[in-house]
């Protein structure tokens, strides 16, 4: 008998936490206005050349795993951080409404008990839509421009340098036609 409550308990529990979970998911999809989002009558881009310069600027080591289709670059958030615990990382989709559903699911997967709050075109101006926080002299940033997701996390004026610079260079990069190549990044060597 005991074995049983045990085992209904555990259900019930596992069920609980299910809906729990969907209602979150809609709930978090309905907050953040997904329907109303600007940019989704974009272009999609391709051979967005990654600007060179970032990496010594702000001292960059890029992650195992990059390739054409994404990036992580690790950024020291400090001085004396030779872990380097920031980050710059960036992944192109093949289409627009691809790209704003991985930020919303980026953004769903966050656990953190706070979740940032959407940026005005007056708060960050680079990107079609930004969610973003500055805590203790560090943004945490996360944008989609067309159909790159774009997330950093470093000291603020470093950050903000850095998407406006990802920004520039998805905006100038060429239209993805049919019959090209996946949509990718040029990276350097």
């Amino acid at each position: 008998m005991k074995t049983t409550m045990i085992v209904v308990y555990i259900m019930f529990s596992f069920l609980a936490c299910q809906k729990e979970k969907t209602d979150t998911t809609v709930e978090a999809e309905e907050n953040y206005g997904y329907e109303n989002w600007p940019g989704k009558d974009g272009v999609v881009k391709t051979n967005i050349e990654f600007p060179d310069e970032l990496i010594s600027e702000y001292d960059m080591s890029l992650a195992s795993g990059a390739k054409g289709t994404y990036f992580f670059y690790k950024i020291p958030l400090y001085e004396n951080d030779i872990i380097k615990n920031g980050r710059l990382q960036a992944q192109v989709f093949s289409s627009i409404d691809t790209t704003q559903l991985a930020l919303v699911n980026y953004l769903n997967t966050l656990t953190t008990p706070f979740k940032p709050p959407r940026l005005t075109n007056e708060d960050f101006k680079a990107g079609d839509v930004a969610f973003g926080e500055n805590k203790d002299e560090i943004l945490w940033l996360a944008f989609t421009r067309n159909n790159v997701l774009v997330i950093v996390h470093a000291q603020t004026e470093k950050a903000g340098n850095i998407a406006h610079k990802i920004d520039t260079a998805i905006q100038n990069a060429p239209e993805w036609e049919e019959g090209m190549p996946e949509p990718s990044f040029i990276l350097p060597e």
